[in-house]
């Protein structure tokens, strides 16, 4: 927002899995390199699950979220995915 402050969502929906993971990362551009300044995770048993939240964000940088979604079937991991935002500046 005009503010500073960073709205992080993300959700990842799967059937027939016996649990979700979901984990969100706000990473500032900094010194060449993307550093997360605020992650987020949740976990579910049902169909879907989601996480995230505010924070507010210091100006003249760039950012983006990162998103790590990983299902679990039967007591083992059964597939993971990643998903990174189009950058932001403020």
């Amino acid at each position: 927002s005009s503010s500073g402050m960073a709205t992080v969502e993300t959700v990842l929906y799967a059937f027939d899995v016996d649990q979700i993971k979901v984990e969100a990362y706000l990473q500032q551009y900094k010194n060449g390199n993307w550093v997360t300044i605020k992650s987020w995770s949740n976990t579910s048993t049902g169909l879907y699950c989601g996480t995230g939240g505010n924070w507010y964000v210091a100006s003249g940088y760039s950012y983006r979220m990162t998103s790590i979604g990983t299902v679990y079937k039967n007591g083992t991991q059964a597939e993971q995915t990643t998903y990174t935002s189009e950058i932001r500046q403020y």
